[in-house]
């Protein structure tokens, strides 16, 4: 589908692959969506402003594809993916700031990391989060602890190659580095 750099474009099909349903919503990319219990759509990524400047961005809309409500946020940083916790609360990460959002999309906590970090993945498990970036072009995770602070491993070893994402499992976590000189690796 064409679309000007103003919009984005949502599609579901089935199994097979034949069309269910097709929209254009406002957002210049969608780069990730998650699905509430309820049937809610969370979708984000970014828009460019009249300046062609990057606002992350949020939209929310119901099972039925009626737009509940759109946020732009004033930070920095290509919205990549968000996790919906128990209380379904949406926890995002972008750049260098990671937010929480209540179901209305206000924030509800947010905190500014290092000038040398991006944060561009966020993955859940149980009730404990874990952001996945770089730091001066090296690898970076960070993990939230019990009490709500944060860990960090940096990967100096895998300095200069690739990118790190995680996947959650059941009760543990799997790290993947992406690599065009290594390949895909566990580590």
């Amino acid at each position: 589908r064409d679309t000007s750099y103003r919009n984005a474009w949502m599609f579901k099909i089935t199994p097979s692959g034949s069309g269910l349903w097709e929209k254009t919503f406002e957002g210049s990319e969608i780069k990730d969506f998650t699905i509430t219990p309820e049937g809610d759509i969370y979708t984000c990524g970014y828009q460019l402003d009249d300046s062609m400047r990057i606002k992350t961005y949020l939209l929310k809309i119901n099972a039925d594809l009626k737009k509940l409500w759109s946020r732009q946020y004033l930070k920095k940083g290509y919205l990549n993916n968000s996790v919906i916790n128990q209380k379904n609360d949406l926890t995002c990460a972008a750049g260098r700031w990671i937010w929480k959002v209540d179901k209305q999309g206000y924030i509800l906590s947010e905190k500014n990391l290092n000038v040398t970090d991006s944060i561009y993945s966020v993955a859940m498990i149980n009730t404990q989060f874990t952001y996945n970036g770089r730091r001066n072009n090296t690898p970076l995770v960070l993990k939230q602890n019990e009490n709500g602070g944060m860990g960090e491993i940096v990967l100096n070893e895998y300095a200069d190659y690739g990118t790190i994402t995680s996947i959650p499992l059941p009760n543990k976590r799997l790290f993947l580095l992406l690599s065009s000189e290594m390949g895909l690796k566990s580590i």
